[in-house]
């Protein structure tokens, strides 16, 4: 005699079926793996972007807008955002410094300067400054 459950024997093919109605619907939904007997999430679906969408990005960058906009609004990673930029060679919002510049910077820290000053004074943001200050064998005084 068979009981009737009301649900599928094969529990993989579940799974298999779940995780295709993910894929196309978009869905974060936690789905089942009967193989593990546990909740699994399902893998992240990837947002590529056309190239008019990129060029947006790039726009909305070159204007000054944070990295969390963009990224908020094409679904992507702040760091995929970077990538972006950094793959058309962009101009960054807080460039790097070159050698010149780290010389600079860490003569004005051991004079007494704040990173927030130095920054400003370079165009660049105070925590870049320290990066390149801790890369260069300075330490950083206590606060």
């Amino acid at each position: 005699m068979v009981e009737v459950t009301g649900r599928q024997s094969n529990h993989a093919e579940m799974v298999r079926l779940d995780r295709l109605h993910q894929w196309l619907t978009g869905s974060d939904r936690v789905v089942r793996d009967s193989r593990a007997g546990q909740n699994v999430r399902p893998r992240q679906r990837q947002h590529r972007l056309s190239p008019e969408q990129v060029e947006q990005l790039l726009a909305a960058r070159r204007s000054g807008i944070s990295v969390e906009e963009p990224a908020r609004r094409f679904r992507i990673h702040p760091a995929t955002v970077f990538e972006h930029v950094n793959r058309t060679v962009a101009e960054r919002r807080y460039p790097a410094l070159d050698a010149a510049q780290v010389d600079e910077a860490a003569h004005l820290y051991r004079s007494g300067e704040s990173l927030r000053s130095i920054g400003a004074h370079l165009g660049a943001n105070a925590t870049t400054v320290r990066q390149y200050l801790l890369q260069a064998g300075l330490t950083m005084r206590s606060r």
